[in-house]
């Protein structure tokens, strides 16, 4: 015990603060994933729970399959899941994804830390930009509705631009290989490395390298991989962009309906979501363009989406974001060079200007994140027996408390044994995905009555401005009554039985 107290002693202090608020953050923001999923809110039911699944399954031998869509991958190629099945073999359990997911953002401020030290030559700075990640309100919205192996490319882009920045060309070459392995939309960025080498005048190869290796791996997969993979018949490699999807389609788009075009990426809406990405760091970081560019393809899609981005959108940005708080570092080294050249200020009035802008930066993402509006994407609706209730902090309590339903639902939860193959209702399949084969009630694309348990909520849960998942109506009161005729219609077969029944809830189990 004294070895390893004698260990950290001989840590530096700023670095030893840095290694404090990772394990600081990591601890609370696990918490509050797990919060969420014990009180089952989510943005994407059927998307967390295929998440977990294909890491479960991976890590059990069954490689990137998942059995609620009945495919191996689902929209992207990812095979950094393999990564994730590391983890998952100490623990298989959802909580590890919600946990490497944090911990590799907490990682991010170590490599903040040692970019800042050596930009500005300060470790003050150095912890000050480290803490203002921690507190960073896009990245809180990320880190809690959202998880995977994309969750690992805010490192992977943090750590491709310092080798960059120090010219380490073989590890800049590896973590740019992780970068296109962790799914195919980050080959984009790719490719911007490429062109941010041209802008810094290197060498052919950095240039080269990137550019090729992004648009091959792009090639292959929208070509070769996803359209064999890809769970719906109408793969579309832009989904969501105008032009209806396709590049051909966006190409035509943009030579036919210039005014459109500008319409769409200049709206209002596209207009109040950048404030919001860009307000916690005082929009400096627009004084380092060069660094933005990197991050140019997230911009793109996001403009050419037409309309605003859903909540369940918002890991959309993830690409974007390390470069934002990266071109936020170097605007500030601007801004101070800048002050340090201007002759008729005193030498002591620009070194306290100095410290009041960096002091300032961490405190200008407070009024964006623990207390203020950092659900960027839109508001969040809870229906309450007063009504329904809009939330737009993240930190809300709303987001995290165990009603009665969730307390009834877990009790039934724990009479399914573990290893039973399970349909369940969408904004259930997170709570079950540990497991090899669950399905969708009532998904038409599978036999969701080839299993031993049906677990039901007859109620549709809708989030405004969140995902969908499969009912049988839209409309709560004709969905509820076809729910039970179709209930009734499986015990009248004889083959199931009422294991449970409470308030919305039903268990079904298979006769033996």
């Amino acid at each position: 015990m004294n070895n390893i107290l004698k260990r950290f002693q001989k840590i530096d202090k700023p670095i030893l603060a840095v290694i404090t608020g990772m394990i600081i953050y990591t601890i609370v923001f696990t918490g509050l994933c797990i919060l969420r999923y014990k009180s089952f809110f989510s943005y994407e039911w059927e998307d967390a729970a295929t998440v977990n699944q294909l890491a479960w399954n991976t890590a059990h031998g069954n490689f990137f399959y998942t059995s609620i869509f009945g495919a191996h991958f689902t929209q992207h190629v990812e095979p950094l899941y393999l990564l994730s099945a590391i983890f998952y073999r100490i623990y298989p359990h959802i909580y590890t994804g919600f946990f490497i997911f944090t911990i590799s953002n907490a990682l991010c401020a170590l490599v903040i830390y040692f970019l800042t030290l050596r930009e500005l030559k300060s470790k003050l700075a150095g912890v000050i930009f480290a803490f203002t990640w921690f507190l960073f309100p896009p990245l809180h919205y990320l880190n809690l509705n959202g998880f995977g192996p994309i969750g690992f490319v805010i490192l992977f882009l943090l750590l491709a631009f310092c080798y960059f920045q120090k010219e380490k060309y073989i590890k800049f070459l590896c973590i740019l290989g992780l970068i296109l392995i962790t799914s195919e939309k980050f080959a984009p960025s790719v490719v911007m490395f490429g062109i941010y080498g041209i802008i810094r005048k290197r060498k052919i190869r950095w240039i080269m390298v990137p550019v090729v290796s992004g648009i091959l791996w792009m090639v292959v997969c929208f070509n070769f991989i996803l359209p064999d993979l890809y769970i719906y018949p109408d793969w579309r490699p832009l989904d969501q962009i105008i032009g209806g999807g396709t590049f051909i389609g966006l190409f035509k788009t943009l030579l036919t309906q210039p005014i459109f075009v500008l319409k769409v990426m200049f709206s209002v809406e596209h207009f109040k979501f950048f404030i919001r990405l860009f307000s916690p760091v005082y929009f400096i970081s627009f004084l380092s363009p060069d660094i933005l560019l990197l991050g140019l393809p997230v911009f793109l899609r996001i403009l050419l989406k037409e309309g605003a981005l859903l909540n369940n959108q918002g890991h959309w940005i993830i690409g974007a974001v390390p470069f934002i708080f990266v071109a936020t570092i170097y605007s500030y080294k601007r801004i101070i060079s800048w002050v340090y050249s201007l002759e008729k200020i005193d030498i002591n009035l620009k070194h306290k200007i100095r410290y009041i802008i960096l002091i300032l930066l961490p405190v200008s993402t407070l009024g964006f994140g623990f207390f203020g509006h950092t659900n960027f994407p839109g508001a969040v609706r809870f229906e309450t027996d007063k009504g329904d209730v809009f939330v737009t902090n993240i930190f809300n309590k709303r987001f995290y408390q165990m009603e009665k339903s969730d307390r009834i639902i877990w009790e039934i939860i724990k009479v399914i044994p573990k290893d039973a193959p399970v349909a369940a209702s969408g904004d259930l399949l997170p709570q079950l995905s540990s497991r090899k084969k669950l399905l969708e009630y009532p998904f038409e694309g599978h036999d969701y009555l080839d299993v031993d348990y049906i677990l039901i909520n007859t109620r549709i849960v809708d989030y405004n401005g969140g995902g969908h998942y499969r009912v049988f109506h839209r409309n709560p009161v004709i969905n509820k009554a076809m729910i039970l005729t179709h209930v009734k219609s499986l015990v009248d077969s004889r083959k199931w039985i009422i294991a449970s029944e409470v308030d919305d809830f039903i268990l079904l189990k298979r006769r033996e």
